[in-house]
């Protein structure tokens, strides 16, 4: 006679079937975290992964877009909610201040970024909105304006070309409001280098070099007036012996001393 012994797999702790219904996998309703904040979305393996709304408490921002192992990472918006300002009103011989009417969600916050997320950090291409007006769009890495880009200012300039860690280095042109337009290298967000400013109104052009934002060495010439407008503006005439010779030497303190100042 043979006997068959049935053998039973061990069951899996209570603890840890609780454990594995409680974590969050696939899409959820507002899901209420522990640090007051709030995210509509997918989840996976208990954490925030592919699309969803995050609800920030700290300073009430508000992310929209593609999540990754728990980080912002793809397309996402951020948008911050716009700061309502008390109005003081006279009634009769007293100041009375009363909060201005509720305001709808889709006008109680503004857009601050939108484009490409890594890590949590803006990353890739996108567009940012500044509190004065100001517009960038453009390239980014690690959270800052790097490579080529595209800014246009509040004041009505605009300037496009390359950035590194926010500030325009590199090459780039810079159109102002008055039509006057710089082309050529940037260094720490100033002028540095070789470069061509063109005066619109006064109808000239220089091109030499530039060194910390001011025009330091090169040759200033006349453009063809408008059609019906005098010249208002005359260059004096050179009188140097050897005005090129002038124009080497100056370079060269130029390149010494801004090799001195990259240096330091």
């Amino acid at each position: 006679m043979h006997h068959i012994i049935a053998r039973h797999q061990p069951k899996e702790p209570l603890w840890k079937l609780k454990d594995k219904l409680s974590q969050k996998q696939g899409p959820h309703a507002t899901v209420y975290l522990g640090n007051g904040e709030k995210y509509i979305g997918d989840w996976e393996n208990n954490q925030r992964h592919g699309k969803g709304i995050h609800f920030y408490k700290s300073n009430g921002t508000i992310y929209e877009g593609e999540f990754k192992d728990d980080e912002r990472s793809g397309y996402g918006i951020l948008s911050v909610p716009i700061q309502e300002t008390k109005e003081i009103k006279r009634d009769d011989s007293v100041f009375s201040v009363e909060k201005p009417k509720k305001k709808s969600l889709d006008q109680s916050v503004r857009k601050v970024y939108t484009g490409s997320w890594l890590h949590d950090k803006r990353h890739g291409h996108g567009t940012y909105f500044y509190p004065d007006g100001s517009v960038y769009q453009g390239n980014w890495a690690n959270d800052m304006k790097e490579g080529w880009g595209r800014m246009e200012y509040s004041d009505g300039s605009i300037y496009e070309g390359e950035f590194h860690h926010e500030l325009r280095h590199g090459q780039g042109v810079l159109l102002l409001k008055n039509g006057d337009r710089y082309e050529g290298m940037w260094f720490n967000d100033q002028k540095e280098g070789p470069g061509k400013y063109v005066y619109l109104k006064k109808r000239q052009c220089y091109e030499g070099e530039w060194s910390q934002g001011m025009p330091k060495c090169g040759t200033l010439v006349d453009l063809t007036p408008f059609p019906g407008y005098d010249k208002m503006y005359q260059i004096p005439t050179l009188r140097l012996e050897n005005p090129q010779q002038v124009i080497e030497e100056q370079r060269t303190i130029i390149y010494d001393d801004r090799a001195q100042r990259l240096m330091a």
